[in-house]
């Protein structure tokens, strides 16, 4: 999955966190700072996750993702 930022957002120092439908924490990746954010989905289980891209602790996206 590929997200296209903002000229306002690329400039900042973004987190994407992934959960599992329990709730729990599957990966967390730190300071990204290009123009566009991918997700690789391999190493991740089979089902639905959730994301949310944050500036801070500010939420900037958020959503569903099905890795199959």
């Amino acid at each position: 999955m590929v997200f296209l930022l903002t000229n306002e957002d690329r400039c900042k120092s973004l987190t994407n966190e992934l959960y599992s439908l329990t709730g729990e924490k599957v990966r967390e990746d730190f300071n990204l700072t290009d123009s566009k954010l991918v997700i690789d989905r391999r190493n991740l289980v089979s089902g639905i996750c959730f994301y949310q891209i944050k500036v801070g602790n500010k939420i900037i996206k958020s959503g569903k993702l099905v890795i199959d």
